[in-house]
């Protein structure tokens, strides 16, 4: 019964599929470190990912049901810290509203994070 449940739910949606990338304009390399918030996928890659200057990278690939979504980086990550050498952002970098979202297809979506040296300095 609780199969059948889970494949009317989910069966019948085809996956849609989100990459997370971070571009770095800061003049050196910064350091990420992120929490998933859910593993769908089985996630199993490195959490804390050093990006060089003038860099892009896929940082997460996830996947959810149904179509793509803006609002879907609140469901993937619970947290989202940035260090460059020894100063660490304060930037709330989950606040969707930072990030580029790009639609590539109902299925397929690419959002893009730009940190920048700004975001280091003191308030």
């Amino acid at each position: 019964m609780f199969l059948t449940i889970i494949i009317i739910f989910w069966g019948c949606d085809p996956p849609a599929y989100y990459n997370y990338f971070i571009i770095n304009e800061c003049d050196e390399k910064i350091n990420v470190y992120f929490e998933p918030r859910h593993t769908l996928g089985k996630y199993n890659g490195d959490t804390n990912i050093l990006i060089p200057p003038n860099e892009m990278v896929l940082i997460y690939p996830g996947r959810w049901i149904n179509r793509v979504e803006d609002w879907r980086i609140e469901w993937f990550f619970e947290k989202i810290t940035i260090h460059k050498g020894n100063k660490i952002s304060k930037v709330n970098y989950i606040d969707r509203n930072l990030w580029k979202f790009e639609s590539t297809s109902k299925s397929h979506a690419n959002s893009y994070l730009t940190v920048y040296p700004k975001d280091f300095e003191d308030e």
